[in-house]
This record gives C-alpha cells, structure tokens and sequence, in this order.
C-alpha cells in the first residue's frame, strides 16, 4: 500500500512539473531553448521569467546561435528566418513554427539629419556585417530605390557607401567618437546610441521603409521560432502549448521591461544594458505561424539572393521546401 501511494505521488508530483505544458510527464520531457542575446530574446522574457514548465532557457551571443540548433542542443530556438532556412537545408530535422519578429533596424545618425534614402547619397552607413540580414535588407531598399551603391568606407558623390562593423556597440562608439555618422543597428542599440551619444537621432525606420518597397503589412520576416521535427512528433502537444504561452507573453516586455530585462540576464543576457517601453516596441515583436507567413519568407528570401555578392550565402544553395514550413500543431 505505502509503495502504490508512493507512486502515485511522483505521478502527482511529475504532473505538477508538466502541467499546462502539455508535455508527456512518463517521458521526462525537458525543452532546451535557445534565444540570441537582444530582441529575440526580449520576446521570450515572460516564460523566462515565469520559468515555464519542462524547459530550460539560454540566451547565447548570435553567432553561437547556429551551432546549438545544428549539433541538437537547442529543442527549440529563436534566430535569424534566412538562418533557419539555410540550417534546413543541411538539415533536413530542422523546422520553423512561426516567426516572432518582423524588423528591428533602424537608420540612426548625428549631425545632418536624413528623411529619406535618396539623402543618404555621398554618405558613408555602416550595417552590422557584410552580407548578414541588416546589411541586405538594406541592400533591398536601395535596389528598390534605384540608389547606386559601392562597398566602400569612403564618401563618394552620387552613392551611398557600404561600410561595415560587428556589432552595434562598435557603431556606438564611432558615433561617440566622430568617425562615423550613419548606421543600420537594431534595438536595444539604436536607443543606446540615443541615449549614449549627444545628438544622436532615429532617422529612418527600416520596417515601414522595406513596407512601403514590397507591399509587406508588416515589416520583414527578420526572426523565428524553430524546432526540429522530430522533437515536434514525440512530443506535440508540448510544442502547440509552449507556442501559444509564447505568443501569449510576446509582447510582456512593453509593459513590464525591468522585470523583463531582470529574466533575460538571468538566462544569461549580457548585451542588453537597459529596456524600456520604447526599446521593446521598437523591437516589432509579433507572431505569425509559420504556414501563414511562407509566401511572405519566401519572397524575402528571393529578395536576399536577389542583392548577394559572390560568397554570400543568405538562404543556402537553395531555397526550403515545404516541409520546413510547420503549418499546423
């Protein structure tokens, strides 16, 4: 009798772990999940900090982002749309639920101030990496505009010059220190630059601009949720709940962002130096399935290969079947 009460306790107790999460208890069920550090993980900051049942968050730097979804580390992730496309196609496990945020980027200067692209001609802008999504989107635009461009870090009249650095904080600096005056960064950095650099302004908002080129509503497919199917068949229902409890909490950050900030650190967040109310807007965080959103990351990707250089590699060789896309949970 005190071994069948026994057992139906850790049964009660296994439950209560699971509960809500709609993992099976029988198979110890433990999400590992991967965010990279910034907007990405901004948006998983309320199951992070109600310590959602059944998983385990890390927010790594996003170059470390790739390596804990391809070795299976990450059950399930947050990174780059065209990123996740690419690992599919090594990959065949690898799947995108939905995307989780439509454009963070932003134009942010000093000194003359810009209101359109055709302004920045014979002005040097500096994007975060050759080749990676703020420099191409960018790309996209001033296609779309028909501005001529060069990679140059030398003003040139009738262009805009392509220059690039590693990262936001780098652009920050050189907008402290005189050497720079335009960039293409992404929230949390671009009120950082505000806040940090005397005269610093948000010029252009890269989401309306790259609406206004493609007729997208919303801005452009910039981050997603992903798993792998294998995990999504073992363990289903905890995949559908964990997707609703995200989409539910999304948004939390806006109106909670010190707590939100105080969760993101806690799972290892060290890029993200303050979050306000505006910080979190600006990351136009949202979710759309990824079933829904196919057409839409589909032409962005087409549009990425459209503006590569030779070695650049936005989308892999080729773009994703169908069965990358999980429509339905």
């Amino acid at each position: 009798m005190k071994k069948f009460i026994s057992t139906i306790l850790c049964a009660l107790l296994l439950c209560g772990v699971f509960a809500g999460c709609g993992a099976d208890p029988q198979s110890g069920t433990v999400a590992q999940v991967y965010a990279p550090d910034g907007a990405p993980a901004i948006s998983m900051a309320k199951l992070i900090a109600d310590e959602y049942a059944g998983a385990e968050f890390h927010v790594v730097p996003p170059e470390n982002i790739g390596a804990a979804v391809l070795t299976g580390k990450a059950d399930i992730a947050i990174m780059p749309t065209n990123a996740a496309a690419s690992l599919h196609a090594k990959d065949k496990d690898i799947v995108m639920v939905g995307v989780t945020n439509f454009g963070s980027l932003y134009v942010v200067g000093k000194g003359e101030e810009v209101t359109s692209l055709q302004e920045l001609t014979g002005k040097v802008v500096y994007s975060i990496g050759q080749g990676k999504v703020p420099d191409l989107v960018f790309r996209i635009l001033l296609q779309a505009a028909e501005i001529p461009y060069e990679f140059s870090s030398a003003a040139k009249e009738g262009v805009v010059s392509l220059a690039y650095v590693s990262e936001g904080a780098e652009f920050v600096s050189g907008l402290t220190a005189g050497k720079m005056q335009y960039g293409v960064i992404s929230e949390p950095a671009a009120t950082v630059a505000q806040n940090k650099v005397q005269g610093a302004k948000r010029m252009l908002d890269i989401q309306k601009l790259y609406a206004d080129a493609t007729g997208s509503e919303n801005g452009f497919p910039q981050a997603a949720l992903i798993t792998r199917k294998s995990f999504v068949n073992e363990n289903a229902a905890y995949i559908s709940d964990f997707m609703n409890a995200f989409r539910a909490g999304m948004k939390w950050a806006e109106t909670e962002p010190s707590a939100a900030l105080e969760a993101i650190q806690k799972a290892g967040s060290t890029t993200v130096p303050m979050l306000t109310e505006q910080i979190a807007k600006g990351c136009n965080l949202g979710f759309l399935s990824a079933g829904l959103a196919r057409e839409q990351l589909l032409d962005f990707y087409t549009r990425l290969n459209e503006v590569k250089e030779e070695g650049e590699t936005p989308v892999g060789d080729s773009m994703p079947d169908l069965d990358f896309f999980v429509s339905d949970l």
